[in-house]
């Protein structure tokens, strides 16, 4: 089973520490290509909301 957390940070010239981790609510997944499409639609999802340069990562962490 896999968790999917995403890493958001603020491409923001004064404070390049600006991060957040969004974990997913709907997971665990049975395979790691589950977890990559949902790490995927929640990116899309966060970046629709955010209004500045985002950079973002995905992880998906082995679950127990």
């Amino acid at each position: 089973m896999f968790k999917t957390i995403i890493l958001v940070c603020a491409l923001d010239i004064v404070d390049l520490n600006q991060c957040t981790i969004f974990e997913d609510t709907w997971g665990p997944y049975k395979s790691e290509t589950q977890c990559v499409l949902r790490a995927k639609q929640m990116q899309r999802d966060i970046a629709d909301f955010i209004y500045e340069p985002i950079k973002s990562f995905h992880r998906c962490e082995v679950s127990i």
